[in-house]
């Protein structure tokens, strides 16, 4: 055999044979990071009771409402997030939010405020306390805060709780809804969950209520809670959280702001026409109504 067959033999050999030589194969491959932080997000009217030793989170049932986790709706549930550990206690939470929203923040003792156990949520978040909450998003509101008192003040309509991974074997919801932090596309140390409640993208609000009965429903949580929201004015800078996007950190579960606007007013919502504000959107088919969350914390 000559050299020229002897070639043609060793080129024609299973690739199998020879990949062991290889110094491309040979590559060492990278190790994925594991995850070290767990950013949860919720977006829209919640009700966030901190109670000692858990946190609750309530999705009210609201007319017209969609719940989505992440890309899909969400069935009626009780979830519970495996894998993470918090400040272990309420009272140790750090609160990052804008001035003025303290009026959304408040105690449940001070003001004689006890939950409506009678109240059936559309879903339930059941957490250990969190590191840290962090308001994503918030606007401007003329409100009657829980005192009586008429004042302006920043209502944040998205929230982020923190968490430290425990066990990044062990980090999933429970009951499964398809969500798995390792379906990120890229390595990384922080594992994201976003929830969302509002109106799905092509609903209609004639009545130009939806904003006021969705806080009303809120409020029913804790019947002695007296505060009203008047009107919302702009958005304005919120908070940021290490391991967001920033489509996530801006309020990416809302759809974008085109065309008729619900405001709440003293007299009912009414519409406005504005220029539209293009804004990309990231993972879910929710209106934005202009309603954020409450929390209280127990004691």
């Amino acid at each position: 055999m000559n050299r020229r067959e002897l070639l043609k033999a060793l080129v024609s050999l299973p690739v199998v044979t020879t990949v062991g030589c290889s110094t491309v194969s040979n590559r060492p491959t990278a190790a994925p990071v594991a995850f070290t932080t767990m950013n949860l997000v919720f977006e829209g009217p919640f009700v966030f009771f901190m109670d000692n030793p858990q946190v609750r989170v309530f999705a009210p049932k609201v007319d017209g409402h969609s719940y989505m986790i992440n890309d899909a709706n969400a069935p009626e549930s009780t979830y519970m997030l495996g894998g993470v550990a918090g400040a272990g206690d309420v009272q140790k939470t750090h609160y990052e939010l804008p001035s003025g929203a303290d009026a959304f923040r408040l105690s449940a003792s001070q003001l004689h405020l006890a939950l409506n156990n009678e109240k059936k949520p559309f879903f339930t978040f059941v957490l250990p306390a969190p590191d840290r909450v962090v308001a994503l998003s918030a606007r401007q509101a003329e409100i009657i805060d829980a005192f009586g008192n008429r004042r302006s003040a920043v209502m944040p309509t998205s929230y982020a709780f923190v968490y430290h991974v425990t066990d990044p074997t062990a980090l999933a919801l429970n009951p499964d809804t398809g969500w798995s932090p390792r379906a990120q596309g890229v390595p990384t140390r922080f594992a994201n969950l976003m929830v969302a409640a509002g109106l799905p993208r092509d609903a209609q609000d004639p009545t130009g209520q939806h904003a006021r009965s969705a806080f009303e429903e809120l409020k029913s949580y804790f019947p002695a809670l007296s505060m009203e929201v008047l009107s919302t004015g702009t958005e304005v800078q919120g908070g940021t959280v290490e391991g967001l996007s920033e489509l996530i950190r801006r309020g990416s579960m809302s759809g974008q702001r085109y065309g008729r606007q619900a405001a709440l007013t003293p007299t009912g919502l009414t519409s406005q026409i504005e220029k539209p504000r293009p804004r990309l959107m990231n993972v879910a088919a929710i209106q934005d109504c202009r309603t954020g969350g409450v929390i209280v914390t127990n004691p």
